[in-house]
């Protein structure tokens, strides 16, 4: 199985169709749909890291980052073409020789469980 974003598959149904018209018969719709699935951007399962060199996260996203240099995971944010941590007083220091990020998980809600 692999998951993908319903989002990027809308788009690629949609580019599809507006190239050919997909309405008027319906093979071409079975068609862009079995297309669309195939071509639609593989999502980066939970817990999976990311390299740097493939994709960097969102400007200003709260990612947990690996050091290559020191060898530890933190978190950090990315922007101005450097990854930034913050400790608790709020400085912030330029992260070293990041080679892989992945997204945070959701924080626990006020009664402690996970998730939403």
């Amino acid at each position: 199985m692999r998951l993908i974003d319903a989002d990027d598959l809308l788009e690629i149904i949609e580019k599809y169709c507006g190239d050919y018209d997909c309405h008027d018969n319906e093979s071409f719709d079975k068609q862009a749909v079995r297309m669309a699935i195939r071509s639609a951007p593989t999502i980066t399962p939970q817990n999976e890291w990311i390299s740097v060199d493939k994709r960097l996260p969102d400007k200003h996203a709260q990612v947990l980052i690996w050091s290559a240099k020191w060898n530890i995971a933190e978190a950090g944010s990315y922007y101005n073409k450097h990854f930034w941590v913050y400790n608790e007083i709020g400085d912030a220091y330029i992260a070293d020789d990041i080679t892989y990020w992945m997204p945070l998980s959701e924080p626990p809600d006020r009664d402690g469980r996970c998730g939403k």
